[in-house]
Formats: C-alpha cells, sequence, structure tokens
C-alpha cells in the first residue's frame, strides 16, 4: 500500500481466510491484485505414466486452478486482476511433457472475469496504478500452432546439467558415498512424523531412505518393493549428481519437471519436499 493506493501480489500464497482478512484489514479497498492461476509443478505428468490418465487429470488440475482464482478474486474484490505467474514451457528432454501439465492460459481469465487484464509477455506491459489503464495487453490466446513452434525451437537444447557433466562417468560420480551423507543432513532436520521411503533409482540398484525423524534408516538394495509406503525416484544421474553437491537445488528440480515420481501408495505428502530440500551434503 502507498497512500490510497494498493498492489496485492498473492502469488505462491494459497487461499486462507485469516489471511485474506488480514490483507483487507490492512489496504481497506484493493486496487490492483496479482491472483495466480494455474499450476506450474510436476504433479501429474512426473507422477504418472498412462496417457489417458494424465490427459484427465491435467484438466482436472487446470479447472481446479481457475476456480481457485475465481474464489481468491471473490475473496479480495480487488478492482483490477491480473492473471499473474506459472505459465512457462517446457525445453530439451522435457519438452514431451508440455501436454500434459494442465496450464491454462491467462487470456482465458477475461473470458469469465471483466476485470482482468493479461499483460503482454516479454516484460514490456504495465498498468497505471491511479488510472487502471493498462499498456501492451495481450487479448488472444496462443494457438496450438503457436505452442508447439515455441516448443520445437527449445526441445533440443541442452539442460545445464548435461552440458557440464556430460563427460563425467557414472562411475566417477560418488553417488553411493554421497546419498547417505545426504540422507543424514536431511534426516536431522526432518519434520516427517511417519514411515516413508524415498527410493532412488541407480545403475545397479536402489538406495532406500526412511523420512521419518524417529525412525531413520537407510540402505542400498536391488529393489524397493519391499518398503511400504514408499515413493520411487528416477533422476538423471547426472543430475542427482548435481542436487547432492548443491549445485542445484531440489525444489528447483521439482518445479522444473527434472524427475519421476511413482508414490505407493498414490497420496500427496508435502513434507517429503520438505526433507528433499535438504537431501545434499
Amino acid at each position: 500500500c502507498h497512500g490510497d493506493h494498493s498492489v496485492v501480489n498473492m502469488n505462491d500464497n494459497p487461499q486462507q481466510a485469516q489471511q485474506v482478512a488480514a490483507i483487507l484489514d490492512f489496504c481497506g479497498t484493493i486496487d490492483i491484485a496479482l491472483l495466480p492461476f494455474t499450476g506450474a509443478g510436476p504433479y501429474p505428468q512426473t507422477y504418472v505414466s498412462q496417457e489417458s490418465e494424465l490427459k484427465r487429470l491435467a484438466e482436472v488440475k487446470k479447472l481446479e486452478f481457475l476456480d481457485r482464482y475465481r474464489s481468491l478474486a471473490d475473496a479480495l474484490a480487488p478492482k483490477l486482476r491480473i492473471p499473474f505467474a506459472g505459465q512457462y514451457v517446457l525445453g530439451g528432454k522435457l519438452a514431451e511433457l508440455n501436454p500434459f501439465r494442465g496450464l491454462a492460459d491467462a487470456v482465458e481469465i477475461t473470458e469469465f472475469d471483466q476485470n482482468a487484464v493479461v499483460l503482454a509477455d516479454g516484460g514490456n506491459g504495465s498498468v497505471d496504478t491511479v488510472t487502471f489503464e493498462p499498456t501492451c495487453v495481450r487479448k488472444e490466446r496462443y494457438s496450438e500452432a503457436q505452442m508447439r513452434a515455441r516448443i520445437h525451437s527449445i526441445a533440443e537444447l541442452p539442460m545445464d546439467y548435461e552440458l557440464w557433466f556430460d563427460a563425467l562417468p557414472t562411475d566417477a560420480m560418488p553417488l553411493r558415498r554421497l546419498l547417505p551423507k545426504a540422507y543424514r543432513n536431511a534426516q536431522a532436520r526432518s519434520s516427517c512424523a511417519y514411515d516413508w521411503h524415498l527410493c532412488f533409482e541407480l545403475e545397479e540398484g536402489w538406495f532406500a531412505c526412511n523420512v521419518h525423524s524417529g525412525n531413520p534408516s537407510c540402505a542400498f538394495v536391488e529393489n524397493p518393493e519391499a518398503f511400504y509406503p514408499r515413493s520411487e525416484l528416477r533422476v538423471d544421474l547426472r543430475y542427482l549428481f548435481g542436487l547432492l553437491t548443491c549445485v542445484f537445488h531440489w525444489n528447483n528440480a521439482e518445479v522444473g519437471s527434472q524427475y519421476q515420481t511413482r508414490r505407493f501408495p498414490d497420496e500427496f505428502r508435502r513434507e517429503l519436499q520438505g526433507f528433499l530440500n535438504f537431501f545434499h551434503v
């Protein structure tokens, strides 16, 4: 807030009644709100392999985030709404995942919200906070041809880890020394009060570790099937090396769809990602 003007950025802020009440109490009437409208995370494209199920779950996700937008817009009642963040495409060898990410085009918001405006991509769009007049707006959805062309233009680009570690032989990566050390570091900070094994696929066998803060255990095993509940993680070993050594970060890896996960049972546990964020040496 500045004087009589107020702009609220709700990106990465899931709606909570207490939070909304505090914002309204602080700002009074909200002039402009930057509102999330689509989910940029790894689900379902890195959690499911069957194409028909991927398409179904992607549509469910898309509609769920549009409903979240409606709910937050109604709760905050800003004079102007800007659909914000989360809209990007995957390149390199991940390009094939794009059709299954369940992303909305920001222009879809304007089709049911007359108070919404979509600023053009490229960083040149702006909104006058006094008159609410925007510049450089986009009024048409990106066509399928435009999306295909964009994805095609980046589909052959290598990932950073492919450039940096391509010449490093897998057997030269000390993964069997790094993994137990990374586990001890994460386990010391674990907020998980239940048994759940994270199982990392290696060239030969797996590394399995329990996230339970009160029941630590880890081992190299031939297969992970004896562990339940569990998550099986398949990460390019070059990328895994970078994650374990803090060249890369697990949160970026998750949002960037850089690894595949299969859950048994198929349940969402937020604490598991928190555990992984400390899984490094």
